[in-house]
């Protein structure tokens, strides 16, 4: 049910309250496997810190703004529209635990996002030998933003 892009310009900004709402109706209309797709970015924001070595300064370059996190969860931009904040990252991850739950409680199997391969440049510059690609320019966004390793 939905698709990644709305994830961008229908519920970027949206608080528990409508969530609730809203699965309450996806429950009611008999959707059972659901994208769940909130709050990833803490995930990669750990694993990039915590394995990686990378900064805060090094994923504010690399994350995309709200609105615009579908297409740089599918590798399409980075950066565009951001930098996220660290407050909001954070909400994000509460906000998709309880999305999960509630999701779960009624029965849903949520979907979640996994690895979709692309990298910070921060990444590529500490790791010079990892064997990495550049894509082309995404539908005319200029350096750095639709350039992603």
């Amino acid at each position: 049910y939905m698709n990644v892009c709305t994830y961008g310009y229908s519920l970027a900004f949206v608080s528990w309250d409508y969530w609730v709402k809203h699965i309450d109706w996806m429950a009611m209309n008999g959707i059972n496997m659901p994208l769940a797709f909130v709050g990833q970015e803490v995930v990669m924001m750990r694993t990039f810190m915590e394995l990686y070595n990378l900064t805060v300064s090094d994923l504010q370059a690399f994350f995309s703004g709200a609105a615009f996190l579908p297409w740089y969860r599918m590798g399409n931009i980075q950066g565009w529209g951001g930098p996220l904040s660290l407050s909001w990252i954070q909400n994000r991850a509460t906000l998709q635990q309880q999305i999960l739950v509630r999701m779960r409680d009624l029965g849903m199997t949520p979907v979640l996002s996994a690895f979709a391969g692309h990298v910070p440049a921060a990444f590529v510059a500490k790791f010079p030998s990892a064997d990495v690609s550049k894509s082309s320019d995404w539908c005319g966004f200029p350096p750095p933003y639709g350039s992603v390793y």
